[in-house]
């Protein structure tokens, strides 16, 4: 089990919340799967790309893969967002709103968020130690069957010893 980490969490959530308020699908934000750059999925994939890039500090790579963009593209989305928070504009007040919205509902479920990081790193540890165990476990009897083995074998020779023994016996 792999450990989501806490900026994957925040990006998933905003990534749910742009696709709520926009009624869009996480495949039509990104750009391999959906080619058209219809202004219905690149102003959304701007303020996506914003939030990722500025709020949340997700590495470009990342973004690259949520998006479908290269880093100079979401630079770009960055300073189109900020020109239209800039100037007041409808799309400004927009991005805005989304990005007051995005920052506090993940403010709000940033301590869930890390509790539930941790719990499933110590899952993880937890995981590992029983494989551990499990491996010397299995070592253990495989040693165990190989000493009974031989004590089988040196139970069989012995027995023959005793045999040849008897039969010289009077």
């Amino acid at each position: 089990m792999k450990a989501l980490n806490i900026k994957q969490a925040k990006a998933n959530l905003v990534i749910s919340h742009i696709c709520s308020y926009f009624s869009l699908t996480p495949q039509s934000l990104n750009k391999k799967f959906n080619k058209t750059n219809e202004i219905e999925y690149v102003w959304p994939r701007q303020i996506l790309e914003y939030i990722l890039f500025v709020t949340i500090k997700l590495p470009g790579k990342e973004i690259e893969f949520i998006t479908g963009v290269d880093h100079t593209t979401t630079v770009h989305s960055k300073k189109t967002v900020l020109n239209e928070i800039r100037n007041n504009s409808q799309q400004g007040k927009e991005a805005n709103h989304l990005i007051m919205l995005i920052t506090q509902d993940i403010l709000s479920k940033e301590e869930e968020m890390q509790i539930e990081y941790r719990l499933i790193s110590e899952l993880n540890n937890v995981i590992e130690a029983v494989q551990f165990v499990d491996s010397v476990i299995l070592e253990y009897t495989k040693t165990k069957e190989r000493y009974f083995q031989i004590i089988d074998k040196k139970t069989e020779v012995i027995n023959q010893l005793i045999l040849k023994i008897n039969d010289k016996l009077p």
